[in-house]
């Protein structure tokens, strides 16, 4: 996620470089293009389905479903707001503006995210909750089967 992430940010600033300060003529347009599918691909190998399968892993339900409203509000409002961006507000400064975003998302990952290859499901689950590894037992019997934790 680290390396699609870098990649959708380079993406989408170079769109803006294309769109606004290195006009080629007809030249811009097919590089634009290029930029955007190359930004999807990044989106598709990373923060498309990768952040599902990593919700999965390290949230409770509860969390799940906090993360999940999260998506779709910002999915609604990037998808709103983003017309009005083009059009009126920021017009080709737009992918600079995402592009932003996409770095610190990098970041983010980078920093703040934590790896879970060969970790078990109970080790998931304690990356990142707030009490001591002996407490998060509890949460489990023996069969390791997840249990109602209020």
């Amino acid at each position: 996620m680290m390396f699609w992430g870098a990649v959708m940010a380079v993406a989408l600033i170079a769109m803006t470089a294309f769109s606004q300060w290195f006009l080629l003529g007809a030249l811009s347009n097919y590089l634009q293009v290029g930029c955007l599918m190359i930004f999807v691909a990044g989106f598709e190998f990373s923060w498309g389905p990768i952040v599902w399968l990593y919700l999965a892993e390290v949230c409770t339900d509860k969390g799940i479903s906090y993360a999940i409203l999260a998506n779709w509000t910002m999915s609604l409002l990037i998808g709103y707001l983003t017309p009005y961006f083009l059009n009126f507000w920021l017009m080709n400064y737009t992918f600079l503006f995402f592009g932003g975003f996409c770095f610190l998302a990098t970041l983010f990952t980078i920093f703040i995210m934590k790896e879970t290859k060969g970790k078990t499901e109970l080790e998931c689950l304690e990356l990142y909750s707030d009490l001591p590894n002996e407490d998060n037992v509890s949460y489990y019997d023996d069969n390791d089967d997840f249990l109602n934790a209020n």
